[in-house]
């Protein structure tokens, strides 16, 4: 936090949430060492599973921003992308990924799995060790690694060629729409114990395919019993949602209970009142851009890419309006239909 010219309140709330950001460091240790056990195949990177190539990829642009961040002095910038790197991406994400791969005792993937986790594992300490010397020395100690002591081991350089942008949007799509279960799961009150079958429906060929090549990944992640891609029906009783994937490829979301479970208004008012939220705030936003975007002076005078980013924020949002006006209509006529 100690951006340049920046007083800090020293709060003990914020002492709390890195002394459990340090368990966070921990608990990933622990995991690694657990499951390190068995063979290991480190292949190239480019011809590892899709999520072992995501996660050396985002860990070398997590190092190329940090050694930008550190020549120009913005140690506060390097810290933050490294927090954000290790909580969000590494151990929300890709340690969850690790387990689908490392619990199946059949798994293709599992020896490249258990190289990667430790390769990347290892070099993060690295990188994370001027900020934190003390915890990545006593846990770099306890992984396989080579040299006396971290302090003196070479610092993490990234390697270009192991950045696959496909492999970051691939995971990217997958991350949306798991996310999206995952909130629809959480509108609806469906325990994380309760595996219901799932459904997604897109009109677009080509992410049809990259749903069908990782539907495991889909459902192990969702926590759902079973995944179908564009089912031939779709169940009334089913809850419902939508995404925007990049900014223009929509698909729906299914997740189908029992029918005899459902009291279809009672189950979907919750629902139906988020999204009419979800839509209140969307129309005023989308209402702001439209003024701002065709404020002559703003256009004039800001940046070109911020203009621009502005621009793509605007369709996102008038997509995803579109879709939520689709889902709470299906929701409403749902609804009234009779038992």
């Amino acid at each position: 936090m100690a951006s340049p010219g920046r007083d800090i309140r020293l709060a003990e709330e914020r002492i709390a949430g890195y002394r459990n950001f340090a368990n966070k460091l921990w608990n990933a240790t622990r995991f690694v060492l657990m499951n390190l056990n068995g063979k290991s195949d480190p292949k190239p990177v480019a011809k590892r599973s899709l999520p072992n190539r995501w996660i050396m990829s985002r860990l070398q642009h997590t190092m190329s921003e940090v050694a930008r961040a550190l020549d120009a002095y913005r140690f506060d910038e390097a810290a933050n992308q490294l927090y954000h790197f290790i909580w969000n991406e590494y151990c929300d994400w890709y340690i969850e990924c690790t387990k689908l791969a490392l619990g199946d005792p059949n798994s293709p993937t599992a020896a490249e799995t258990r190289a990667t986790m430790a390769e990347s594992f290892e070099a993060l300490l690295r990188l994370l060790h001027p900020f934190m010397p003390y915890i990545t020395e006593e846990l770099w100690q306890a992984i396989p690694h080579q040299g006396e002591s971290i302090a003196i081991a070479r610092y993490p350089a990234p390697h270009q060629e192991w950045m696959d942008e496909a492999a970051e949007r691939e995971i990217g799509i997958l991350q949306d729409i798991i996310v999206g279960f995952r909130n629809m799961r959480s509108v609806h009150g469906i325990a994380p114990s309760q595996k219901l079958p799932g459904a997604i429906v897109t009109s677009d060929d080509r992410i049809k395919k990259h749903l069908d090549d990782n539907t495991p990944f889909i459902a192990g992640l969702a926590k759902l019993g079973r995944l179908t891609i564009n089912p031939t029906e779709r169940p009334v009783h089913a809850y419902t949602g939508s995404l925007v994937l990049s900014g223009e490829h929509k698909v729906d979301l299914m997740i189908i209970p029992p029918a005899e479970t459902m009291d279809m208004a009672k189950e979907r008012a919750p629902a139906a009142a988020k999204k009419e939220k979800r839509l209140k705030e969307l129309t005023a936003q989308i209402e702001r851009d439209e003024k701002t975007l065709a404020n002559a002076q703003f256009l004039s005078k800001a940046p070109p890419n911020e203009v621009e980013k502005m621009k793509t924020r605007h369709q996102e949002f008038r997509l995803e309006r579109e879709s939520l006006l689709e889902e709470l209509a299906r929701v409403n006529n749902q609804t009234r239909e009779p038992k």
